[in-house]
């Protein structure tokens, strides 16, 4: 039952702030928001809210977007070699 309970607070949870996120664009200028860079300013609404939920998901989850990535070992682990 609680794992139930997560799973529906989860996805409303997400669903809220995919909406907040979309909503938000409608406030600022075409020109400056995710929609404009991501060239989805003339794609369906169902599109632009599955981008939106991409977001909510990557954010809450804490997964990472995969656009900052290590480039060598002092990257991976931070502190001196133990090795």
């Amino acid at each position: 039952m609680r794992l139930v309970t997560f799973i529906s607070l989860m996805v409303i949870f997400l669903h809220f702030f995919a909406c907040m996120w979309f909503f938000i664009t409608k406030f600022a200028p075409l020109y400056r928001t995710w929609l404009y860079f991501n060239k989805l300013q003339d794609e369906s609404m169902a599109r632009q809210y599955l981008f939106s939920l991409y977001w909510a998901v990557t954010t809450l989850s804490t997964v990472g977007y995969g656009d900052i990535v290590a480039h060598n070992d002092s990257m991976i682990s931070p502190g001196p070699k133990t090795w």
